[in-house]
């Protein structure tokens, strides 16, 4: 069934503190999180579904993106200018059987998002889920974050999603609907596969 899902920061920013404990790296640690989502097998598979997960070359966009491909779902990797790191997402999920393809976008420009789910659409002919997992960290404090970085942040992290979900929307919508989960990293993910299951509209 198709889906949205908004990825929150917590989790990774948790897991630096984590790993500053001794308890691992900040990416092994969000793998775990998310590993939590299907730790109970559901006998609904992502087999012949389409994912695109933004910001999935790197860090914890990479490591839904793989999960998701273990459960046996067709990735799309959006990446910004990561490139290798891309191309190596998408080999390792080809060799967990699976489709992969990594495509180059600006989620600042609505217009680069619009082309990036037109492209995604025209190599893969649908999409089910789309996990908006692509942020920036800007380092500032309250008394010295300037505008530019303000702008920033918020283009990226609340603007970009809300236009990617605009953009997915004709897509998913042809695939049954969607269903969207305002979900953080380590909150709400043992139930994702019961949300799985929610029409949005």
């Amino acid at each position: 069934m198709p889906l949205i899902l908004t990825v929150q920061r917590v989790a990774m920013l948790r897991g630096r503190r984590f790993a500053k404990r001794g308890g691992g790296s900040a990416a092994s640690w969000a793998m775990v999180s998310f590993s939590i989502m299907s730790s109970v097998k559901s006998a609904e598979s992502l087999a012949g579904c389409v994912a695109l997960v933004t910001g999935s070359a790197k860090r914890l966009g990479r490591a839904v993106a793989l999960r998701l491909a273990e459960e046996g779902a067709d990735l799309i990797i959006h990446h910004r200018s990561s490139t290798l790191d891309a191309q190596s997402a998408v080999a390792e999920i080809e060799k967990l059987g699976r489709r992969g393809t990594a495509i180059a976008a600006d989620l600042t420009s609505v217009s680069d998002i619009k082309r990036l789910f037109d492209e995604a659409a025209k190599q893969f002919g649908r999409l089910d889920i789309l996990v908006n997992s692509a942020a920036n960290f800007l380092p500032a404090s309250i008394v010295s974050t300037t505008e530019e970085i303000w702008d920033s942040s918020l283009d990226t992290n609340l603007r970009a999603p809300f236009f990617c979900a605009q953009a997915a929307a004709p897509f998913l919508r042809r695939t049954r609907g969607t269903s969207q989960i305002p979900a953080g990293c380590s909150a709400g993910l043992d139930t994702f596969r019961t949300l799985f299951r929610k029409p949005a509209w």
